[in-house]
């Protein structure tokens, strides 16, 4: 038998050694949910997140989710990804059910049954209506935001990717894209604007007026004088209010069932021990939770939980600030007891029948050699 042989999946095939959060080409999706490997802590994790987004019965609405390198903690938020995923959910749900139920196997007392996610299946694909905005922040933010309004800038520029429009300009996004968006005009402007997807920062840059007599065409209750002024000068209220209620503006009349839901990957590392990020980022949390009625979630993933994150950003367990921000998580996931060496041995090395078979008695046959 030939050294390839041995293996339950091809190692001939492409394995990637990391997950890219923007990453949704079919074949990497498909891969993606394939060969995730499941563990108890994982199982019990994505059951508690996806259960609490469900029920909005917790007292905020944020998600934790901490691991060491190589725990799987970016995997682990891109597979909820595809559980929420219209196209995806019934394929990564079955692979989730088949784990729940290797778990109750082995374990009378698990603490999540086959029902427990059979209803949690059939609100996500039946009845929920969910919307995902997930993005690698050290990947996305602008570099000339200051610490006061990073974390708004970036949520409220993916957020606007998420809806079609562009992430360089967020006057642009609101005052031009929104409104022809809104009027069922948009599709109309960019017809008229070769590769506006692509260019829209270009075209802000160096055919401002053109941007503006294309959107006045399609149309003509815009006042363009306002708009090019705050488009220039920069002078949209990006602050923290501001968003929250624009997202919850978003969300109303879509249903008690409607979700939006922003993953943040690598989110302790982009904070490294910056007080006035992680406190930021609170505010964001707080105002979304505040003004959406449990709608949108922010969920983020750190090498760090989050009580060392915060202390590592030089905010003692007497201040006030840390009891808001511990409390601004409300759901959090350690995935710490993730090993990576059996992640790997089940992803890359688990072998088939055959195989088993092959290696068991060349075994026998060398041991004593």
């Amino acid at each position: 038998m030939l050294q390839k042989e041995l293996y339950k999946k091809s190692i001939e095939r492409e394995v990637n050694p990391a997950v890219s959060a923007s990453d949704m080409k079919p074949d990497v999706v498909n891969v993606e949910i394939d060969e995730y490997v499941f563990t108890d802590e994982i199982v019990i994790g994505l059951y508690e997140v996806i259960n609490g987004i469900k029920n909005a019965n917790v007292s905020h609405n944020g998600i934790w989710i901490n691991g060491f390198y190589g725990s799987g903690k970016s995997h682990f938020l891109k597979y909820l990804r595809y559980l929420f995923h219209k196209e995806y959910a019934n394929k990564a749900f079955d692979r989730l059910v088949n784990a729940v139920k290797e778990c109750n196997d082995k374990d009378f007392g698990f603490a999540v049954s086959n029902v427990d996610i059979a209803n949690l299946r059939n609100w996500v694909v039946d009845k929920a209506n969910i919307e995902i905005v997930m993005f690698n922040i050290g990947s996305v933010h602008n570099a000339r935001a200051n610490d006061k309004n990073t974390f708004t800038e970036v949520f409220w520029s993916e957020y606007n990717r998420h809806r079609g429009f562009n992430q360089f300009s967020l006057p642009l996004a609101q005052y031009i894209e929104k409104p022809l968006s809104e009027a069922g005009k948009f599709e109309e402007f960019k017809a008229m604007i070769p590769n506006w997807d692509r260019d829209a920062g270009q075209y802000v840059n160096t055919e401002l007026d053109l941007v503006l007599e294309a959107a006045k065409d399609v149309l003509p209750t815009l006042s363009i004088d306002a708009i090019r002024n705050a488009i220039v000068n920069d002078t949209m209220n990006v602050s923290v209010e501001s968003f929250a209620t624009e997202m919850a503006r978003y969300a109303e009349n879509k249903g008690e069932d409607f979700r939006l839901l922003f993953l943040v990957d690598e989110v302790s590392q982009f904070i490294d021990s910056r007080k006035g990020l992680l406190l930021q980022l609170q505010e964001v949390a707080t105002e979304l939770n505040n003004k959406c009625n449990g709608s949108v979630w922010v969920a983020c993933t750190a090498q760090q939980d989050l009580s060392q994150v915060v202390a590592g950003s030089q905010i003692r367990q007497t201040d006030d600030a840390y009891g808001k921000i511990m409390g601004r998580f409300t759901i959090k996931v350690s995935l710490s007891a993730s090993k990576p060496e059996y992640i790997t041995k089940v992803r890359l090395l688990e072998k088939n029948g055959s195989g088993e078979a092959c290696l068991a008695d060349l075994y026998k046959k060398k041991k004593s050699a």
